[in-house]
């Protein structure tokens, strides 16, 4: 009996999508699947961070509200003071009706949550991290609001080492598209 050698796959490569990625009547496949890595092209990179955001928003079913972000962007109804700043390959993107429509990921979130989500997002108990707070040792910092505590996310996502990816609206509907039913 002869075995294949070791460039050979014996199966498909469809094992390679996790359960929750793949589905039968999914457009998505193995061959789309790019080792963000290995990338080289910062345009290239861009985009493919834009697009895994998308299909993520898209399976949690939030992409209603990340489109009418992107309405607001493209009508012009953000204040420039709140647009994140562009390298120069960027700009590209934004000559032709002069707009710059990027975003931080972290705009789709709320600004701030509650204390106990906070700790409980890091593995602490309220107690626990209250008593950091008091010390001064919580990795995060605690804002008051009225009689409440709350966490801003941006410092949160910091803290958990979640990239603020810098993202374009196309890039986010492509890849949105790459895993919807219609």
């Amino acid at each position: 009996m002869e075995s294949g050698s070791s460039e050979t796959c014996a199966t498909s490569s469809e094992y390679l999508i996790p359960d929750a990625a793949h589905e039968e009547d999914s457009t998505l496949r193995a061959s789309s699947i790019i080792d963000a890595s290995t990338v080289r092209d910062p345009d290239a990179d861009e985009r493919i961070h834009g697009e895994r955001a998308g299909a993520l928003l898209q399976r949690m079913g939030a992409m209603d509200h990340v489109k009418t972000l992107h309405e607001k962007l493209r009508s012009g109804c953000r204040d420039e003071v709140d647009s994140p700043a562009i390298t120069p390959t960027q700009a590209g993107r934004s000559w032709v009706d002069g707009k710059n429509l990027y975003y931080r990921i972290s705009d789709l979130l709320p600004q701030y949550i509650g204390f106990s989500e906070a700790a409980n997002i890091v593995g602490l108990s309220e107690s626990k991290a209250s008593n950091m707070a008091r010390k001064g040792s919580l990795p995060f910092r605690v804002l008051w609001i009225g009689n409440s505590r709350v966490v801003s996310v941006k410092s949160l996502m910091h803290v958990l080492g979640v990239q603020d990816s810098l993202v374009h609206p196309d890039d986010v509907e492509n890849g949105a598209s790459h895993v919807s039913e219609e």
